[in-house]
């Protein structure tokens, strides 16, 4: 993100130019011609960022992205508005994915604040939807991005007391997925923090509501969010010294997300297959079988190779770091020494 083109540049300047100002400042008022031309260039790059992303080009996504919201800040010049709050969260969101955590963070901060003002408490005594997705992907981002889990925490319990007053039981018998989302996210921010025996139940509780909510006879491939909690629990397992019990929860996760992501679907493999495969190395270490820990550790970091290249990610991607050290530590305890050659002499038994 560091490049970035003369049009994004000139993007930016623009939203800098159009941002909440006094009233003198903002642009001339836009005619009606002109703000339809401006929509349908706005919602062909929402498309054209979405399809980036999807293809696992997050980095070209957010210069996309950043015209888009050029295109909204003109189109809403002075107002908050459900359309910039969206942009700006698909922006966060692909900033995220490319690894540019601190870009992505004012401009979540910024779509939580537009949500406020859209939906006050006085109006919205249950709160807004909108509301609590933005606290979530703001925990989410202090969480798994940033390495802050203290931070994270509020957002995450703001985010289910809404979203539990949003989605009762009484009216949602099968639970809601932001409301299981809310869940999940706490329960991970618990264990991160060193409470897995707090963590647990509430992942626990977010996973059979997942099953409801994604049956196998609707979902034969199973479902992402699926495995995103049988991922949770089998790192929670393991923080609970149990870790047979969370190598079970993570071949199943590894298992579900070779359905959801094929080969001829994800070329490259997908960041949801790499974390399995990179967690199933975990598991095979803490078990002493090091000579499977590297062959989970070997896969899971030539796929972050191909999904994190250095032509699309100049400074190189935290988990590709992730990967590289881990693969050197095993290497180590195992006694595996590279030769001059660059194969590998293994020296365990």
């Amino acid at each position: 993100m560091r490049n970035l083109t003369t049009g994004v540049l000139l993007a930016l300047a623009l939203c800098a130019g159009t941002r909440r100002l006094s009233g003198q400042d903002l642009p001339p008022p836009l005619t009606a011609e002109e703000r339809a031309k401006l929509e349908k260039q706005a919602l062909e790059l929402n498309v054209k960022a979405g399809r980036l992303y999807q293809a696992g080009k997050p980095a070209d996504a957010a210069e996309v992205a950043l015209q888009m919201l050029a295109l909204r800040e003109r189109l809403h010049a002075g107002e908050d508005h459900p359309a910039l709050s969206h942009c700006l969260s698909h922006l966060a969101m692909a900033l995220r994915a490319a690894g540019d955590y601190g870009s992505a963070k004012p401009h979540l901060e910024r779509a939580l604040a537009v949500n406020e003002r859209l939906y006050p408490p006085q109006r919205f005594k249950e709160g807004h939807r909108a509301v609590a997705a933005s606290l979530t992907s703001l925990g989410e981002l202090h969480e798994l991005s940033m390495g802050d889990p203290g931070k994270a925490r509020p957002y995450h319990e703001r985010a289910l007391s809404i979203n539990e007053r949003l989605y009762p039981s009484e009216r949602f018998k099968d639970g809601h997925p932001e409301l299981a989302r809310s869940i999940h996210s706490l329960g991970e921010v618990l264990w991160r923090v060193g409470e897995a025996d707090k963590a647990l139940p509430l992942s626990e509780r977010a996973f059979a509501m997942k099953g409801r909510l994604y049956p196998p006879e609707r979902f034969k491939d199973g479902h992402a969010e699926l495995a995103a909690s049988l991922n949770s629990l089998g790192l929670i397992h393991r923080s609970l010294g149990e870790h047979r019990r969370a190598l079970e929860y993570w071949e199943k996760a590894l298992a579900m997300r070779e359905r959801l992501h094929p080969p001829e679907r994800a070329k490259d493999g997908h960041f949801d297959l790499a974390q399995s495969l990179n967690n199933l190395g975990m598991a095979h270490f803490d078990l002493k079988d090091y000579g499977k820990a590297v062959e989970y550790w070997r896969k899971a970091l030539a796929m972050r190779e191909r999904l994190y290249p250095p032509d699309r990610f100049k400074g190189g991607h935290p988990l590709l770091a992730t990967s590289l050290t881990n693969m050197g530590f095993v290497l180590q305890m195992a006694g595996v020494m590279p030769r001059p050659d660059c194969t590998w002499k293994r020296r365990w038994r």
